[in-house]
Formats: structure tokens, C-alpha cells, sequence
């Protein structure tokens, strides 16, 4: 599996696999029509993480396998950076499990001290400590001034 940084340019990559994945889940076409209205991976969203830089592609065989769409934040609770995570889409956990972990190695290697994930599915398994942050978001801390 590679990995490479997300470009403006692959949007219509990520458009086609998470249409794939929507009809593997939602029959009717009209429930994923609508629901693709509200998705995190609509083009408004992808228009703005995208070109940011801070999101990647895992890639096998020249096909794209899954992505994570993330972005910096400054100066949240008091800390200098943080890393947020809007999107993880994967095909398999494994995957999925693969691309949260080079998010954590990212983040650390940058010097960010947290990441934030949003909606991070539980059926992954991980070898870093999560917290939950909220309902819906959970903390990797990636700095050993937050531990």
C-alpha cells in the first residue's frame, strides 16, 4: 500500500469510490442521491480539504484503496496544533487501521500534540490509546507534552 497526498485533481478519484461504496450499502439510488448530499466527501468538502495539502490516498495496484481528509487547527485548549479528522473512508479495516496509524505518525512528525478524529468507526482496531474526546470524536494524543 502507498500512500500519497490528496491533490485537488483526485477528486473525482474519491467521487467515483465513495459512489461504489454507497451502492454496495444503499440500494435505492434515490436514498444515495440524497444522502450523498449531507456526505463529508461532497465536492464542497473535498474543494476545501484538498488543495489544503494535509489529506492522503492509500493506493494499491494504481487504485485507490481508501483516504482521510484532515486539516490543522491552531491554538484548541490551549494547545499549539492539532490535527483534525473529517473523513476516513477504507475498504477494509485493515486498511482503515493503516491509514489512522499514518495519521498518528504524520501528526507526530509534524509536532502536532493531539489528533482529533471525527466518527472514527469502532470496528477498527488500533495500537495507539484513543480517548473519547465527545459523542462523536475521539484523541490520539501525539505529543509527549500532552501525555
Amino acid at each position: 500500500m502507498d500512500l500519497i497526498v490528496l491533490k485537488a485533481a483526485d477528486q473525482d478519484l474519491i467521487l467515483t469510490f465513495e459512489r461504489s461504496r454507497a451502492e454496495k450499502s444503499q440500494a435505492d439510488p434515490m436514498e444515495r442521491e440524497l444522502s450523498s448530499w449531507k456526505a463529508r466527501w461532497r465536492p464542497e468538502q473535498l474543494t476545501h480539504y484538498l488543495p489544503l495539502g494535509w489529506s492522503f490516498g492509500a493506493w494499491e495496484d494504481e487504485k485507490l484503496v481508501g483516504y482521510v481528509l484532515t486539516q490543522p487547527f491552531l491554538f484548541f485548549r490551549g494547545l499549539t496544533q492539532t490535527l483534525w479528522v473529517e473523513h476516513l473512508a477504507y475498504e477494509d479495516t485493515l486498511i482503515g487501521e493503516a491509514l489512522i496509524e499514518s495519521v498518528y505518525k504524520w501528526a507526530r512528525d509534524k509536532h502536532f500534540q493531539t489528533v482529533l478524529i471525527s466518527d472514527l468507526p469502532r470496528e477498527l482496531k488500533l495500537t495507539r490509546r484513543v480517548q473519547q474526546f465527545s459523542d462523536n470524536i475521539s484523541e490520539m494524543t501525539a505529543s509527549r507534552l500532552v501525555e
